[in-house]
């Protein structure tokens, strides 16, 4: 069985149809390799410029996110190939 990682994601949405995610860091951060973002059932959406604490994405209609409520889903991967989902929510 795997070791549970501690690591926080936050989601707000700043429009109609667009969400910010930022990486707010925690124990495990520094294993963290990658990270996939998923909106409302579409394709993951790789995070792919930088994951370091602070930083900060914006997803918008193209990606998924709808003026209604949106389920995000961001999925961390590992140093130890492991992968865990960190934040799964509505906004």
């Amino acid at each position: 069985m795997e070791k549970s990682k501690t690591v926080a994601f936050t989601v707000h949405r700043t429009t109609a149809t667009n969400v910010s995610i930022t990486n707010m860091g925690g124990q495990d951060v520094g294993s963290l390799t990658g990270v996939n973002v998923t909106i409302n059932d579409k394709l993951p959406k790789v995070w792919a410029d930088g994951i370091a604490v602070g930083s900060t994405h914006q997803y918008g209609s193209t990606d998924g996110v709808s003026s209604e409520q949106s389920h995000i889903i961001v999925t961390g991967t590992f140093t130890d190939g492991s992968d865990q989902v960190i934040l799964d929510t509505y906004v």
